[in-house]
């Protein structure tokens, strides 16, 4: 058996005990992730096609959650952290793109969370933003905090259960100034 066969036998292996159904028709669910995968690529997503796939999924095991995750650098828009700084290098990325608005998450989380409803998502994983939440050393915005409390807020009211990582890679630039995480005192 190669490796490649090996990894495939664990995985498949381990979305058995995930789902907790003794036999799974593993074509059946490896066409289920790749057209879940492609519903989700087309520009142009196809809402029927989705929810088709989340119920086909649903009926596999009903307590499984499907969900969707972000990272508030790459969605809320406006961020001021390390990687904003980082974007700006030259040659650090592609055609010199830079996050910017994003696709102003921050403002529209409401209209996405109904989205995620509506598509027969259950779950979303979401991160803070702390170069929001402690724009400056030993200043907390208060302003942010109440957002964060709204957007968990938005996500209960759309019956999403929520899970929050509460540091996905991006830092303020003044604590990455002051050494970061590298600096035992920090």
């Amino acid at each position: 058996m190669s490796a490649l066969e090996k990894l495939g036998a664990s995985l498949t292996e381990a979305l058995r005990k995930i789902i907790k159904t003794p036999i799974i028709d593993e074509n059946a669910v490896k066409q289920l992730v790749t057209d879940f995968q492609r519903a989700l690529l087309q520009a142009d997503v196809n809402v029927h096609l989705v929810l088709d796939l989340t119920n086909r999924i649903k009926k596999i095991n009903p307590s499984f959650l499907i969900g969707t995750a972000a990272a508030a650098h790459q969605v809320e828009g406006d961020n001021q952290n390390d990687w904003t700084e980082f974007e700006k290098g030259e040659g650090n990325i592609a055609n010199g793109h830079v996050s910017g608005k994003a696709c102003n998450h921050y403002e529209l989380y409401e209209q996405d969370f109904q989205l995620l409803q509506d598509l027969g998502f259950a779950a979303h994983r979401l991160s803070l933003e702390w170069s929001r939440i402690i724009p400056k050393p030993g200043e907390i915005d208060w302003k942010e905090i109440k957002h964060y409390r709204d957007v968990l807020q938005s996500l209960k009211r759309t019956h999403q259960v929520n899970f929050v990582t509460l540091h996905h890679f991006t830092t303020p630039v003044w604590f990455m100034e002051i050494g970061g995480f590298e600096e035992r005192k920090n």
